[in-house]
């Protein structure tokens, strides 16, 4: 879209460090406070996205034993 570079400005303007440029997409460094807000203060995001963790998956195998797809409720429920 070309907005990379407002948003980056405006990143630093709010005192953000480790900011990083792509085509699309903006990333930095940031705590629960700063997912509240960048929430509610950035005005040239189009969406936040939160990664939690990284890890690499060379077969689907590995992705169903690291996450639990049947959702948090499985747990609880009778099946």
């Amino acid at each position: 879209m070309g907005l990379e570079s407002v948003l980056a400005k405006e990143l630093r303007q709010h005192q953000y460090e480790n900011i990083n440029v792509y085509d699309g997409k903006v990333t930095f460094d940031g705590d629960l406070t700063d997912i509240c807000f960048c929430n509610l203060w950035l005005r040239s995001a189009g969406r936040i996205y939160i990664q939690l963790g990284t890890f690499t998956a060379v077969t689907f195998d590995v992705i169903s034993i690291k996450y639990d797809f049947r959702g948090p409720l499985f747990h609880f429920a009778k099946v």
